[in-house]
């Protein structure tokens, strides 16, 4: 009997395989530069540690509030932004939660950076975050758009941003740590809807490619569901774009 596929359950080989061709996939479809931004949780002074890793009743708090305080911060700067730019010139294309090895999360930021207009709000952006990020219970916000006394640029095309990111999924643990806590975002990766609606990739799609090439290999109990496949089998143009992964 042939072997069962990996599941591809959150955190599996699969699962990041996935993520990783979504990255590439949707930040391609962008095209032009992007600016890569962190956020990090605040320093000694709020979360205690001893030099290696924070107290865990404190990291635990702060990791399960995260995502709330996210949430609000990034509504205040994004409001903000768009009362002085307009609507849909500030370009959010992608979040990533990871794991510091003290022990807190930080959030991973993917923001167009192409047209003048589009670095404008970017900028703009950015210092509505650093102005409020002690508000809400964040560290620094780790921006740069030119190379500087403090680093690097952070500007660059979109395939190396994807490629940055997707180096956390196997090289390092910060996303599988950040997956394995008891208090983490229910969402660990996002990525822009405009973004997934014109790539047509969508983890939902890739798990079902995965599914339908291990038909196709005719080797599995999946047989057994014959007369009990999925509905979108049975959907032309759903079949049609899972089909269309399994050829890239």
């Amino acid at each position: 009997m042939a072997p069962e596929p990996l599941p591809n359950r959150v955190g599996s080989r699969l699962w990041l395989g996935d993520v990783r061709r979504l990255l590439f996939a949707n930040l391609d479809v962008y095209g032009g530069r992007v600016w890569l931004v962190t956020v990090t949780a605040p320093g000694a002074d709020l979360l205690p540690w001893d030099g290696r890793t924070i107290e865990t009743a404190a990291a635990n708090e702060w990791n399960r509030t995260a995502a709330a305080r996210w949430r609000e911060l990034h509504r205040r700067a994004y409001q903000a932004t768009r009362r002085e730019f307009g609507p849909d010139v500030l370009q959010t294309l992608a979040r990533v939660w990871q794991l510091q090895k003290r022990g807190a999360l930080h959030v991973h930021l993917v923001l167009g950076f192409d047209s003048a207009l589009e670095v404008a709000a970017a900028r703009f952006y950015v210092a509505c975050l650093r102005e409020r990020n002690r508000e809400f219970g964040f560290g620094y916000v780790d921006a740069r758009d030119r190379d500087g006394r403090t680093g690097r640029s952070t500007v660059m095309e979109p395939r190396r941003a994807a490629g940055y990111l997707s180096r956390y999924l196997g090289e390092s643990a910060q996303l599988l740590g950040a997956i394995a806590l008891v208090f983490r975002p229910r969402q660990m990766i996002w990525v822009a809807n405009r973004l997934k609606r014109a790539s047509g990739v969508t983890m939902r799609r890739l798990r079902r490619a995965r599914y339908l090439w291990w038909i196709r290999r005719g080797e599995s109990r999946v047989f057994m569901l014959a007369g009990r496949l999925p509905v979108w089998f049975r959907d032309p143009i759903e079949l049609a774009a899972v089909q269309s992964l399994l050829r890239c």
